[in-house]
């Protein structure tokens, strides 16, 4: 699902994409305080990874920003898979 660019310059048709996880054995969560995503067991509840709050810079990295969210929906039916859709600021990829 990951996108790739035949140049630095072309800008994505779209200020969205998506990943799809799939975690046997585990459940994820988005994170209230920083909009990170973190993987728990099960069966625990223990934390087993995670995902950092997002945030996006260039090549020239004088570009950082924090101006993107991450949204997380179980998939209907399918046991520990979700997709992962992170939405960047339209105003950065300008």
């Amino acid at each position: 699902m990951p996108t790739t660019y035949e140049s630095e310059e072309e800008r994505p048709a779209s200020n969205a994409f998506q990943y799809r996880l799939k975690l046997k054995g585990m459940m994820a969560r988005k994170n209230v305080m920083d909009g990170g995503i973190t993987y728990y067991d099960k069966e625990t509840g223990e934390i087993t990874g995670h995902i950092d709050a997002p945030w996006m810079n260039d090549a020239s990295q004088k570009a950082y920003s924090e101006d993107i969210v991450y949204d997380l929906k179980e998939e209907a039916g399918q046991e520990g898979q979700y997709v992962l859709t992170m939405t960047v600021d339209e105003a950065y990829l300008d």
